[in-house]
């Protein structure tokens, strides 16, 4: 959590369980797990110090969980993904579109110039129907927009360089990370040379870490066919997703 933005978020997610469920679930974490290394041997760490529900919160962490599913099929695992086939494995993430869409829109809005640029990580799981649902969003709005796209694994700095551009509306990476400072995230408008956050997309995994073992408690993870695959994809109905 201390070096990861996306790993600190899940990790106020655990805290809240505890909090909503105290005395009732008790939860550890984990950390550092990394694939080909020592992935397989903290998921098997955790079930044997007598965990019976899993989280491997990274997409890379769904080899180790696969196994571990394989060799304790009593226990419950989980890993937070999009659309995997594996009945063994469910999988859970948030529809980040949703927010998306409406930060499309606000962008719309606010581009005088007709001009919006996005930042993207990769093209990889939900983020093309993220981009697509922004664009629609602004066209909504404004139907005069262009979006310019940029991918921040493919250079330094991207939001930097669209301010440079002369683009006054960027929409930044949702957590901070490698590349652009800290300041350029979520919905920026560009004043002087700086970034100032307008509006920003929310994971609440808080609320799908409560959901499920509400619904443990109460009997509903088997309700579910355990011969097909699962996937929790929640958005804004469900309070996974917000601005």
């Amino acid at each position: 959590p201390e070096t990861s933005s996306w790993t600190s978020q899940h990790e106020f997610g655990r805290t809240q369980l505890d909090q909503v469920f105290a005395g009732k679930v008790e939860t550890v974490a984990y950390h550092g797990a990394e694939p080909g290394k020592n992935a397989d041997e903290l998921v098997e760490k955790a079930i044997q110090d007598g965990a019976d529900m899993v989280f491997t919160t990274s997409p890379k962490l769904v080899g180790a969980s696969l196994r571990a599913a394989l060799r304790h099929p009593d226990v419950r695992i989980l890993n937070c993904s999009v659309d995997m086939p594996y009945p063994g494995v469910r999988t859970y993430y948030g529809r980040i579109y949703e927010a998306k869409f409406l930060l499309g829109a606000i962008a719309g809005a606010l581009a005088d110039d007709n001009r919006i640029g996005y930042v993207a990580d990769g093209p990889i799981f939900g983020t093309p129907a993220a981009i697509n649902a922004f664009a629609l969003g602004a066209q909504l709005t404004n139907p005069r927009a262009g979006i310019e796209l940029r991918w921040s694994c493919c250079e330094p700095s991207p939001a930097a360089h669209l301010a440079q551009e002369g683009l006054r509306v960027i929409c930044a990476r949702d957590l901070p990370g490698a590349g652009d400072g800290p300041d350029w995230r979520g919905l920026c408008l560009v004043q002087e040379d700086s970034p100032v956050c307008a509006a920003l997309p929310v994971w609440n995994w808080g609320e799908v870490y409560i959901r499920l073992a509400r619904s443990i408690l109460r009997g509903g993870w088997d309700e579910l066919s355990a011969a097909a695959a699962v996937n929790y994809w929640w958005g804004f109905a469900s309070g996974a997703v917000d601005i």
